[in-house]
């Protein structure tokens, strides 16, 4: 899209959308934008002075608008499968997000996405640190960083974009990264893309699609992906491409010893860090360079992250586990420890079954549930003696019974939305929880 309109509705007021408006701000757009956002916050009155109109609109008032709108511009978590949008709207009505307005704006050679049902924060973060410290120009962007559309004023021709994308953003996406990086596919999200069959198709778009170059892709999907895949691809987790071996990672003669890596991360992270050498080399840093990147990242907060605090039990924020599939890496890789899970959260409709059969582990003391996941799932597990309904996240913590020794974990396996605004608040609550424990 090359010029904007002089009127856009803006559909939601978070982190990306906030950032849209001080765009239009930054590039001096002259027009009005009306908003609509379901929560009804407060507007901060610095957005309304950013030299344009902005309108508030009513519910009754937003299908009529959406229907006259050229421009819809919509937070990532509002589906594009709500009515609103499938009826009939102007002719040449644009919807999608400002991440999906930045991308064709950029020079889309200089883009690398990232997707996956799990581990995309991990990996692009990673990405971005071992680009940076082979001394490559590198911008962390998208669901990780600073949002794309506030880089777009500044962006250039030497910058690489290490850009995480959810489903949310990719299911309407108009213009693709050159580059891209899928690391698994697993069931979430299925609420939002109203079964698991279209979650799969729109996340899958991101390396499917006609534009793109070059992919990096999990070996487990091969059977399922090869044939589809347009660009020139690297299959990673598997021989021939970038692997593991034991505990080392392996390409071709090159080999990189990761029981550090591993110490601090975990074992799930040495997909992630296939996915980051396959994208290094692609970009043409050597293994040399690549690995001593790799060798100095640090864990994302809220990702496993073991908290510093006094005292005999240790507390694990792993707050940005919204899968089953995180919380049983998490599980994992405290099965050695006498573990506390507190689990739950948003209720999406995911299939918990091969979590829930983990939960009857020799190592898990208590499992304490809460949210709306935690509801559904007491209504199978409350009859096991160390399974509590806590509803809460404080009320957890005040039913711990940890002995010196033991691992408190919060993995929800679920998004916060229930009673958090992200799952950063949500992380920064268990551990004010955790340390108030600590030190009492």
């Amino acid at each position: 899209m090359d010029e904007l309109p002089s009127r856009i509705l803006l559909w939601g007021l978070g982190r990306e959308n906030t950032a849209f408006l001080r765009f239009l701000g930054r590039i001096g757009w002259q027009g009005t934008c009306l908003l609509f956002d379901d929560a009804g916050a407060p507007v901060d009155p610095a957005l309304r002075a950013l030299g344009f109109a902005l309108e508030e609109v009513a519910e009754p008032e937003l299908r009529a608008e959406i229907a006259e709108a050229e421009l819809v511009i919509r937070s990532p978590g509002v589906s594009i499968y709500r009515e609103e949008f499938v009826r009939p709207g102007k002719p040449g009505r644009i919807v999608t997000t400002a991440t999906g307005l930045a991308m064709t704006h950029l020079e889309r050679s200089r883009c690398i996405g990232i997707t996956g049902t799990k581990g995309k924060s991990t990996t692009s973060t990673m990405l971005h640190h071992v680009l940076q410290s082979a001394g490559r120009k590198a911008a962390l962007v998208g669901n990780i960083g600073k949002p794309l559309i506030e880089v777009l004023p500044e962006a250039d021709d030497e910058t690489l974009y290490v850009i995480e994308l959810s489903s949310y953003q990719i299911a309407d996406l108009m213009a693709f990264p050159r580059h891209a990086i899928l690391l698994n596919l697993f069931s979430d999200h299925l609420d939002w893309h109203g079964g698991l069959e279209t979650y799969h198709r729109d996340k899958l778009r991101l390396v499917t699609n006609d534009a793109v170059e070059w992919c990096a892709v999990h070996g487990d999907l091969r059977a399922r992906l090869e044939g589809r895949l347009t660009g020139e691809t690297d299959w990673f987790c598997t021989p021939g491409g970038v692997h593991m071996e034991d505990t080392r990672i392996a390409h071709g003669t090159e080999s990189f010893d990761a029981r550090d890596l591993i110490a601090l991360f975990g074992p799930h992270m040495m997909q992630n860090a296939c996915a980051v050498l396959t994208a290094a080399l692609h970009l043409g840093l050597s293994w040399a360079e690549a690995t001593a990147g790799l060798a100095t990242c640090k864990p994302l907060e809220h990702r496993q992250q073991l908290l510093d605090l006094p005292g005999p039990v240790r507390f694990v924020n792993d707050s940005i586990s919204t899968t089953p599939e995180t919380a049983l890496a998490a599980i994992d890789r405290f099965s050695g420890d006498r573990l506390h899970l507190i689990l739950g959260g948003s209720d999406r409709g995911v299939d918990y079954s091969a979590l829930t059969a983990r939960l009857g582990d020799d190592n898990i003391a208590a499992v304490y549930l809460v949210g709306e996941v935690g509801a559904r799932l007491s209504e199978t597990l409350g009859a096991l003696p160390h399974v509590h309904h806590a509803r809460t996240l404080e009320r957890a913590m005040e039913a711990l019974d940890a002995q010196p020794g033991d691992v408190v974990l919060l993995s929800p396996a679920a998004a916060s939305y229930d009673q958090f605004t992200n799952f950063e608040a949500r992380g920064a609550r268990f551990a004010e929880l955790a340390q108030a424990q600590a030190e009492g």
